[in-house]
């Protein structure tokens, strides 16, 4: 039976992807209601109903950064739902990044803006991560925000992709929503289901979550054409969610919120942030990118100090006392490896590409966790070369990603760090 139960689940989600299931049935396993409310949003209404100044962040993944997606989109309907209340919309997302990243962010890309309102939303990007460091990264981000200042107000949103709508179909989050909820209601923050509004639509038999470009599907919406990032249409049925759960949470009692108490996890990520790497000591021929390189010119919004390694004698040092550090870089066809020693540990290999890389992204890898004390880590450029087999081939690639592709080079811009930075001899 245990088999034919998973053959069927795997069926059902093939089917998802191609359209072609009759799914109605399975409309009432959708929960009808996609929002949590716990103690609410008291400073944002408050601040509403007030009419004064509101500050909205927006945390997460590329969902989130998508120029025409919910976020872009909520905006306006805020306004329109507030009239007269100063909003400002900062964009904290960075497409490709976990909820790790957003706890060594969060001080600078989130805190930097006294926000009243912080979306999160991570729930497809962690999906993978082990759920210890899923609860570890959000306890992290929610203590940083209101050890800050508690009058803030956080809320979960959760996103889907199309291996993802079958659990949702049967009325449940993903592993990653699951245990991110855990979070939400040890600190009363509230969570809309993002996920559920898009499943009810499926089970309605009103969009395909995985569509066929060119192929015509009615007047079914497409939600998305790589299962993950939601079409403008996809995007807004995240809005319409997003907006009818503040339309409810409005004409609701709103909970102060007080200081955090207790953490859920001891080890939680509250004491991540990250460093620029002019802060370490750096030997050999590091070159600083400025105005008119390229790379530097699409990073440095992120990245104001970016440096480029090209040579074997590339080498950076850094001394901290803690439990784990980690690199802040950009990677694409151009990139190539580095050697990590910690301490007197033998040395660590590193891969800076990788099969996504026919364009140029940021990026960031973690090295292993350490006892709590003063460590030594040195990460040395290897310009040794290596077969670049790309997804698409080398063959299928614009003549400027093509020229790229023979070159080692490592880009560093920040330090990720749970712990304190030491003074390196320069």
């Amino acid at each position: 039976m245990k088999k034919i139960n998973i053959c069927i689940i795997a069926a059902l989600s093939t089917c998802l992807l191609i359209g072609c299931f009759s799914i109605t049935s399975l409309a009432q396993s959708v929960p009808e209601n996609t929002l949590t409310v716990r103690d609410g949003l008291p400073n944002f209404f408050t601040k509403v109903k007030e009419k004064k100044p509101v500050t909205v962040v927006y945390f997460g993944g590329s969902i989130t950064n998508a120029g025409y997606g919910y976020r872009v989109q909520t905006e306006k309907r805020f306004r329109e739902m507030y009239p007269g209340v100063p909003f400002t919309m900062i964009n904290a997302a960075i497409g490709g990044t976990c909820s790790d990243l957003g706890a060594v962010r969060t001080e600078d890309d989130v805190l930097s803006h006294q926000p009243d309102l912080v979306f999160v939303e991570y729930a497809v990007n962690d999906d993978g991560i082990d759920s210890v460091k899923i609860i570890d990264a959000m306890e992290g981000i929610v203590r940083q925000i209101l050890d800050r200042n508690s009058k803030t107000d956080i809320c979960f949103l959760y996103t889907a992709t199309d291996r993802m709508t079958a659990t949702n179909l049967q009325g449940r989050h993903w592993y990653s929503a699951r245990v991110m909820e855990r979070v939400a209601d040890y600190y009363k923050i509230p969570s809309i289901a993002l996920d559920f509004a898009l499943a009810k639509s499926v089970a309605a038999g009103k969009t395909i979550v995985k569509g066929e470009k060119g192929k015509d599907y009615g007047d079914k919406i497409i939600f998305s054409y790589d299962g993950v990032h939601p079409t403008r249409e996809g995007h807004e049925i995240y809005t319409q969610a997003l907006t009818d759960a503040f339309d409810i949470m409005s004409g609701m009692k709103q909970h102060v919120r007080k200081k955090p108490g207790k953490p859920l996890s001891p080890n939680n990520y509250e004491k991540y942030g990250w460093y620029s790497v002019t802060k370490a000591k750096m030997s050999g021929n590091w070159q600083q990118l400025g105005t008119g390189n390229e790379i530097y010119d699409r990073f440095k919004a992120e990245l104001p100090e970016l440096f480029c390694g090209t040579g074997a004698d590339d080498q950076i040092t850094v001394r901290f006392k803690g439990t784990r550090i980690g690199f802040f870089d950009v990677i694409g066809p151009g990139t190539g490896s580095v050697i990590v020693r910690i301490d007197n540990q033998s040395p660590i290999p590193i891969r800076r590409f990788d099969k996504y890389c026919t364009y140029y992204r940021y990026h960031y890898f973690w090295l292993p966790e350490l006892e709590d004390g003063e460590h030594t880590v040195t990460l040395t450029v290897d310009p040794t070369p290596f077969d670049k087999q790309t997804d698409p081939p080398a063959a299928e690639l614009s003549d400027d990603i093509r020229k790229d592709l023979p070159k080692r080079n490592i880009y560093l811009g920040k330090i990720m760090l749970s712990g304190n930075l030491l003074k390196s001899e320069k």
